[in-house]
């Protein structure tokens, strides 16, 4: 344990990106913590969030689906393994007997995708009575460890999410391929990038190379498929709370976690595409739910497409000298919240030249989780 780390492992860090001025960025928010947001207020249905008429819906829907040189890709992070997925069952493996997460695990397991297949490796017929210990612990191996299943190693990507019929069932990876066909397919290409983790990356990518033959032949579209790591520069480090000494694991190494969805964003920055759809490894929804879905994504899209086209025609007009400020600040307004008027043309070319995201708001029910807020265009300049 140090406050300074040895040279060797300075080195090591390098090789990654992280150089010394970003470890000593790392420790001053592990000692300080990030500094608050000072935030304005909630954004409100009918300003800040808007509330789209079934007259325009169709609209929107229709302007995503006439789009004309618009190269579409559906990123999906996928990154995380399915270890958090089974904590419980890891518990009960260890010896862990009261985990009532691993009781309804057992008094469903037939319900899972993967029952099947698990009980298939074990060697015990359907309905056969899961109370006794060994039998649990045969059961636990066999999802979980290197000879079985290997559910504790592998991506969440490469989980059986969905069963369809007694002997069909799919990956998570496989519903997005099913769920990109149905909204981001240009011609005849649908276009899918997958993040995935570093130490199952060679499984990840034979099975995905799998799902694209297979899909392409059977759906009769081209798919796509990229995959990328995320970005090892953006892993973390640890300090003890008390001692604020660096954490070092048992191979004399700096112990670095990696970093959260935000870490994506440089993956996000180098991608090859005027449209990217973003969707989680485990969001997804079997067919008969898939509706809902696609029609809110080409809702989405549409929205964007339209505020694309306004923006890039203020844009123009600022470089020519005969912008509408009336026009432009009205448009801020309805779409950003925000007031530019009176605002300089280098402050105006900085707002019009920045990605645009359109994200759909799920309706505050009392459950847990934030919200959006409304503050300062120009916050983050």
């Amino acid at each position: 344990m140090a406050t300074t780390l040895p040279d060797d492992l300075i080195e090591q860090l390098a090789e990654k990106g992280i150089t010394r001025e970003k470890l000593a960025e790392y420790r001053e928010v592990l000692l300080k913590g990030y500094p608050f947001i000072k935030l304005a207020e909630n954004c409100r249905l009918g300003s800040e969030i808007h509330s789209v008429s079934d007259i325009d819906k169709r609209d929107f829907i229709a302007r995503y689906r006439a789009r004309e040189d618009c190269k579409v890709l559906k990123f999906v992070p996928a990154s995380g393994a399915a270890s958090r997925m089974f904590k419980d069952l890891f518990a009960a493996l260890e010896g862990n007997e009261n985990s009532e997460s691993a009781d309804a695990f057992f008094n469903s397991l037939e319900d899972f995708p993967f029952g099947e297949s698990l009980l298939s490796i074990v060697g015990l017929p359907r309905d056969f009575p899961l109370n006794d210990k060994s039998t649990r612990i045969d059961i636990l191996k066999a999802l979980l460890l290197e000879d079985g299943l290997n559910y504790g190693r592998l991506p969440k990507g490469m989980i059986k999410f969905h069963k369809y019929r007694d002997s069909d069932s799919r990956t998570a990876f496989e519903e997005h391929f099913h769920e990109a066909k149905m909204y981001a397919v240009t011609g005849n290409e649908a276009h899918l990038h997958f993040t995935i983790p570093e130490n199952t990356q060679e499984e990840a990518k034979v099975h995905l190379a799998e799902l694209r033959d297979e899909l392409s032949k059977a759906l009769g579209i081209n798919f796509r498929v990229e995959t990328s790591l995320q970005k090892p520069a953006t892993d973390t480090p640890a300090i003890y709370e008390d001692s604020k000494e660096w954490v070092i694991d048992e191979n004399d190494n700096l112990l670095l976690r990696p970093a959260g969805h935000g870490a994506l964003l440089e993956n996000l920055n180098e991608l090859d595409a005027d449209l990217v759809f973003i969707k989680n490894i485990d969001n997804v929804v079997p067919d008969h739910l898939k509706g809902t879905t696609v029609e809110y994504k080409e809702l989405l899209a549409g929205i964007l497409l339209d505020v694309q086209e306004s923006v890039f025609g203020f844009s123009e007009a600022l470089e020519k000298g005969n912008l509408d400020h009336s026009a432009c600040t009205a448009f801020f307004q309805k779409w950003f919240a925000a007031d530019v008027d009176g605002l300089g043309v280098e402050d105006l070319r900085d707002l019009l030249n920045r990605p645009l995201r359109v994200c759909g708001m799920v309706k505050n029910q009392g459950e847990p989780g934030g919200g959006p807020f409304l503050m300062d265009p120009l916050h983050f300049r």
